[in-house]
């Protein structure tokens, strides 16, 4: 998907590609920009701007609704999975903990605690972090918090993907919202 793409004509809604594919354009609509002619003058031109999806023929309104879904869900699981979501800061450097380390993680304080330890170092790539073990596990317990709560945003925004009944709503939909602040320590 294709985000505010300027033509000098308007375009046409399914544009066929002879490839098997067709480019459906939405939101289309007509703004000015300026453009500067090879003299040097600027001037103010009319163009048209839109959102391009490429889907697979036949490009009926219903193919392009459940292409446009799949693309934006595609889209969503993502941002997800990205550090926009998945970061977190510890003494400055900016991490991410899967949810199997974190069980990994949380059976190792356990069993240093139950040993008498009350410092732990805990390892992320080339980095270390020495902290009590009662406040690593606080760390635990607070991005398991975070990962639960940004996936409930993530199912949500997927389900609200699927109920949309137009390409132009789902292309619309505006999935980077609702997700809960990183957390710093």
């Amino acid at each position: 998907m294709e985000r505010g793409l300027i033509f000098d004509q308007e375009p046409a809604r399914v544009l066929d590609l002879g490839t098997g594919y067709s480019n459906v354009h939405l939101n289309i609509e007509q703004v000015t920009v300026q453009e500067t002619d090879i003299e040097g003058n600027v001037s103010d031109v009319v163009k048209y701007k839109s959102d391009v999806i490429r889907i697979a023929n036949p490009a009926t309104e219903e193919n392009i609704l459940k292409q446009a879904k799949e693309q934006m869900i595609a889209e969503i699981q993502a941002y997800d999975k990205s550090d926009k979501v998945n970061q977190f800061t510890v003494q400055g450097q900016k991490i991410w903990v899967y949810r199997e380390l974190r069980a990994v993680l949380k059976m190792r304080l356990e069993a240093e605690k139950a040993a008498g330890k009350t410092e732990t170092t805990l390892w992320y790539n080339d980095l270390s972090f020495s902290l009590p073990i009662v406040q690593a596990e606080q760390i635990l317990q607070a991005l398991e918090l975070y990962a639960a709560e940004s996936y409930d945003v993530t199912a949500q925004h997927i389900v609200n993907v699927s109920v949309s009944t137009t390409a132009d709503e789902v292309v619309n939909y505006n999935f980077r919202t609702g997700y809960p602040t990183k957390l710093e320590f």
